[in-house]
C-alpha cells in the first residue's frame, strides 16, 4: 500500500512539474501594456488635476436681509466640486493628502490586478482591465473640467 502512494505521489510531482515547464512564461511588461499603464497613470494624474482644482475655494460675497440689521454682505466661499466615483468622493472631500494617496493606490491595485490576470488567464484580459480603468478616469477628467 505504501509502495502505491510514494507511486502516485512521485507520478503526480512529476506531471506538475512537466507541466510548470511546459508552460510558455511571457513577461508582464511588454510594449502595449507599458503603454497602457503609463496611460493609466496619466488618466488618473488628470483626474486628480481636474478633480483638485473644483476644490479650491472661490471667494464671493453673499448678500442678504438679515432682521433687525438690514441689508449686508459677507464674505463666503463656494466650491464646485462633484466626484462621480462614489468610492472616491469620501477621499477627495477631505483634502489633496487622501485624494492623492487614493489615487496611487487606485493605481498600484489596478497595476496589480493586471498583473495577476495576466499570470493566471493571459494578456488580454489585464489589458481589458487597464482600459477599463482608463476610460473611469478619463470620463472623471472631463466631467471635473467642465
Amino acid at each position: 500500500m505504501k509502495t502505491y502512494l510514494i507511486f502516485a505521489a512521485v507520478m503526480l510531482l512529476l506531471s506538475v512539474a512537466t507541466e510548470l515547464r511546459c508552460q510558455e512564461v511571457r513577461p508582464f511588461i511588454t510594449k502595449s501594456t507599458g503603454v497602457l499603464l503609463i496611460a493609466d497613470a496619466g488618466a488618473k494624474a488628470a483626474d486628480f488635476y481636474f478633480t483638485m482644482r473644483l476644490t479650491v475655494p472661490k471667494y464671493t460675497y453673499a448678500c442678504g436681509d438679515i432682521p433687525g440689521k438690514g441689508h449686508e454682505c459677507w464674505p463666503t466661499t463656494v466650491t464646485h466640486l462633484q466626484e462621480l466615483d462614489p468610492i472616491a468622493r469620501p477621499f477627495v472631500t477631505h483634502g489633496r493628502p487622501l485624494a492623492a494617496a487614493y489615487f496611487a493606490t487606485s493605481f498600484g491595485i489596478d497595476t496589480f490586478a493586471a498583473y495577476e490576470l495576466h499570470k493566471h488567464r493571459g494578456n488580454r484580459w489585464a489589458q481589458g482591465l487597464l482600459l477599463i480603468g482608463i476610460g473611469d478616469n478619463v470620463a472623471g477628467a472631463v466631467h471635473s473640467a467642465h
